[in-house]
């Protein structure tokens, strides 16, 4: 019965010591999670100032459907290749006009010239530029992140923060706090994450109005793991 209500603070010092190293490890690798998703999120309205706001996620999963994404590309990184503005404006007309296969042999040259190289169907099946289907499918309307792609980041968000966030709350289960506060912080992450994850799909297939709890979801997350972090290592080291 003593080794069930053994708590952090009467671990042995190898035992805190892994369990301390594992509870860094865990937020270091979460800071940079957080760098790289505002480096990668917070262009996605074309202003990179300041931190992610809700119209960058709702530009990311749901999309801006007044634009396309050949439109932005080319007015966006892809600009550089092409050499003249002639050129891009060509392409800008094409898909106001309507993207008819006619228009787009006036244009296919510019493709052919700039475009193909890099984007190939045999080595960039997301992003071919080939054919005029091809073209064509780049030039919808911007629907945001793909649902093959979302799936993908989805998948491995589920496992990953699903194994850390289990053993966060089981080194944190073993804290002397009152057991409702336990319980509480434990099931936390899973509720932060159930959250983000699912409402990535609802702004992505529904409304941009989730794009307000992926970031209650992200947020709800960031606060759950400095709980069980910063409480398990005073509990470890800091309480008698």
């Amino acid at each position: 019965m003593n080794s069930i209500n053994i708590r952090l603070n009467q671990f042995q010092f190898i035992h805190k010591l892994i369990c301390s190293l594992f509870l860094f490890v865990i937020g270091y690798a979460y800071f940079f999670a957080q760098l790289n998703l505002q480096l990668s999120t917070r262009i996605a309205d074309g202003n990179a100032k300041g931190l992610a706001s809700v119209k960058d996620v709702v530009f990311t999963y749901h999309g801006d459907r007044s634009k396309t994404k050949l439109g932005m590309k080319i007015n966006g990184s892809m600009r550089e290749h092409l050499p003249t503005e002639a050129d891009k404006l060509a392409i800008e007309k094409w898909i106001a006009q309507g993207r008819t296969e006619e228009g787009y042999q006036e244009i296919e040259p510019i493709f052919a010239e700039n475009c193909v190289r890099c984007h190939p169907y045999d080595e960039r099946p997301d992003y071919p530029l080939e054919t005029y289907e091809e073209v064509y499918a780049s030039a919808e309307p911007d629907k945001g992140m793909s649902v093959g792609h979302l799936a993908r980041l989805s998948h491995f968000h589920a496992f990953g923060m699903g194994i850390f966030s289990m053993l966060l709350a089981v080194i944190f289960s073993f804290s002397s706090f009152h057991l409702s506060i336990r319980v509480i912080c434990c099931v936390l992450p899973f509720v932060a994450m159930l959250t983000d994850i699912t409402s990535w799909w609802l702004t992505k297939l529904t409304s941009p109005f989730f794009a307000y709890t992926v970031l209650l979801g992200g947020g709800l997350m960031g606060l759950s793991l400095a709980i069980l972090i910063l409480g398990s290592l005073y509990d470890m080291w800091l309480r008698k």
